[in-house]
């Protein structure tokens, strides 16, 4: 009988100790960049042709949760860059915005997508390119 009364105690302590109890949600899982990718079209790696060009790049960001991550893409020129946000509405990949360079004149060069803290500390690899100009193009 006083085993009975021991378990029955322990057992109602836990329920109204419990910090998940039926009227609280678990704590929202905590929102992370796990994975950042950058690419070019192989046609702008190594582009010999008229200028200007206008080289494209393409990005993803990868989340493990829920929210909204910053990011902003970082130039071999060292120049300033907008921020853009892209918001999850869970764990998954998501597309971002591109980045379009005008290329004037004969260069190389990289570009790198950069998530912003809290949620991203790391980068993609810098994606290279090396552009020839042989002409210009005329409008």
């Amino acid at each position: 009988m006083f085993k009975r009364i021991v378990l029955v105690s322990v057992a109602t302590i836990f329920f109204f100790v419990s910090p998940f109890s039926a009227a609280q949600k678990p704590p929202a899982k905590q929102l992370h960049v796990t994975s950042v990718k950058l690419t070019l079209d192989s046609a702008f790696q190594n582009y010999k042709g008229a200028c200007p060009v206008i080289i494209l790049f393409n990005g993803d960001i990868t989340a493990n949760a829920k929210g909204t991550v910053r990011y902003t893409y970082q130039k071999s020129t060292g120049g300033p860059s907008p921020q853009y946000a892209i918001t999850f509405g869970g764990p998954g990949t998501r597309e971002v915005r591109p980045l379009r360079w005008r290329i004037v004149q004969s260069t190389s060069g990289w570009a790198a997508l950069k998530p912003l803290p809290p949620h991203g500390y790391i980068s993609s690899t810098r994606t290279f390119f090396h552009i020839t100009c042989t002409g210009h193009l005329t409008k």
